[in-house]
């Protein structure tokens, strides 16, 4: 019998487009840990804040890319990606 585990940390996403508006990144799912995904989890912050990642939206395991439309002229921002599954939660991916 093989223990199921969390998932590995996601890789860097990349960058798919962005406008002035909006800014869509994707990701390649990591090993799962020997069970599926169940979810995935974004992260953001304000590149130019010392405050930390907060959670922006959890999305679908089938999911490979996430659109954020908030985006705010003149603001740089960072994202990372956790991937979870029963066990539990993969570390965050380094931002894009």
């Amino acid at each position: 019998m093989i223990a199921a585990n969390f998932p590995d940390q996601p890789l860097t996403p990349t960058l798919i487009s962005q406008s002035p508006t909006a800014v869509q990144f994707g990701w390649t799912a990591p090993n799962s840990g020997g069970i599926p995904i169940t979810s995935y989890s974004i992260w953001y912050k304000d590149a130019a804040s010392s405050a930390n990642y907060a959670m922006l939206q959890t999305v679908l395991p089938t999911a490979n890319s996430y659109t954020y439309s908030q985006v705010v002229s003149g603001k740089t921002y960072q994202f990372k990606v956790m991937a979870t599954n029963v066990v539990g939660d993969s570390p965050l991916s380094p931002f894009i």
